[in-house]
């Protein structure tokens, strides 16, 4: 019975790991079947700056850098073939948490546009700071999983290179929401859907109404 326990314990342990290993792959194929699949245009334009822009850096680095003492094995999204000196994994995951963490923020401190919107307000912001303490959560996770599976340790020069970029990545994602957001009334960059169903200022302008015959 103890055998088969640790057995379960030693399997689980497997699965947490290979599934941390491969979080950028099933955060991107998830949002690419949920973007096109349903037309969610914040996704879409997520997905570029994680798969594209952000990683864009740390591959040329990679290109010239060909230190293997720097390199960190088995720890790549493909193990045995992206073991570089800069890992990509830390690159889109931190691009991940650093762009939902700031779209819950934005979010939450959005003023209503409508004074008889108040209580909605205080509703939207309570499930805003209550996804930041969530994403919060998930990234001390995911961080502790990263350190116990032998990815963060080792050199001092893999400690300073893995934060640098962390920081780094995560100020991309940061910045790439805010670049989205500049547009569309945020309806480009919200992830979470709230900036969709707000109205627009224009909605709640009084303008005169015409009324013109119809045949």
């Amino acid at each position: 019975m103890q055998d088969t326990l640790l057995a379960l314990v030693d399997d689980f342990k497997v699965f947490v790991m290979k599934g941390v290993q491969t979080l950028p792959l099933s955060i991107a194929g998830t949002l690419i079947v949920l973007g096109f699949g349903t037309a969610n245009y914040p996704m879409l334009f997520f997905l570029v700056g994680m798969l594209f822009v952000a990683p864009l850096f740390p591959f040329i680095i990679n290109l010239f850098v060909a230190d293997d003492s720097w390199k960190v094995p088995g720890c790549g999204i493909v193990p045995g073939l992206d073991n570089y000196v800069i890992s990509q994994w830390v690159v889109m995951v931190c691009f991940f948490f650093g762009y939902m963490l700031w779209n819950a923020i934005s979010m939450a401190q959005m003023q209503p546009t409508d004074s008889a919107d108040t209580e909605k307000a205080t509703l939207r912001k309570s499930q805003c700071w209550m996804g930041v303490a969530v994403i919060g959560f998930c990234i001390v996770c995911v961080g502790i999983t990263r350190i116990l599976g032998g990815c963060m340790g080792g050199t001092a020069t893999r400690w300073i290179l893995s934060l640098l970029f962390a920081g780094l990545s995560f100020g991309a994602g940061i910045g790439w929401y805010a670049l989205l957001n500049t547009s569309a009334s945020g309806r480009l960059a919200d992830l979470f859907g709230i900036a969709n169903r707000l109205l627009s200022p224009s909605a709640f302008v009084n303008e005169p109404v015409g009324c013109v015959p119809v045949a």
